[in-house]
């Protein structure tokens, strides 16, 4: 996109052309599926200084260095804080589902363990069957 169109992005004001887009590499992925993309589109040409580039002007290498490290901690800085916060939800779901398969385990324990004692009751042969159904109601 940017080889073929480099000048469709905006403008950021102040950086001396700097330009920013958006990004989304799905299109039904949303906006939370995309990213911002900050970029420089430079030319070669014959012309030489600030009359080279439309959004040009002059400015001191270490300011441009500083400005250039701040836009990208604006705009990279806040992704280690995500990924931090979604490294945490995802541990603790992961702990909430080992909790839950515990639970279900047991349960399932449970009732296999009521399952043999209904079934020893009804297939012993020694049993008639009004005990058995006082019995796998007691037990049931």
């Amino acid at each position: 996109m940017l080889l073929e169109n480099p000048q469709a992005g905006s403008v950021i004001s102040g950086t001396g052309g700097l330009r920013k887009v958006r990004f989304v590499p799905h299109r039904s992925a949303g906006k939370s599926g995309g990213f911002r993309i900050g970029y420089a589109c430079l030319r070669v040409a014959e012309t030489v200084g600030p009359q080279a580039c439309p959004h040009g002007s002059s400015i001191r290498e270490d300011k441009l260095i500083n400005m250039v490290n701040s836009i990208c901690h604006d705009i990279l800085g806040d992704s280690d804080k995500a990924i931090t916060a979604a490294t945490k939800i995802g541990v603790q779901r992961m702990a909430t589902g080992k909790a839950e398969t515990a639970l279900l385990n047991s349960e399932i324990r449970e009732l296999d363990d009521r399952n043999k004692r209904l079934t020893r009751v009804l297939l012993d042969a020694e049993i008639d069957s009004v005990a058995r159904r006082e019995r796998s109601h007691a037990d049931g």
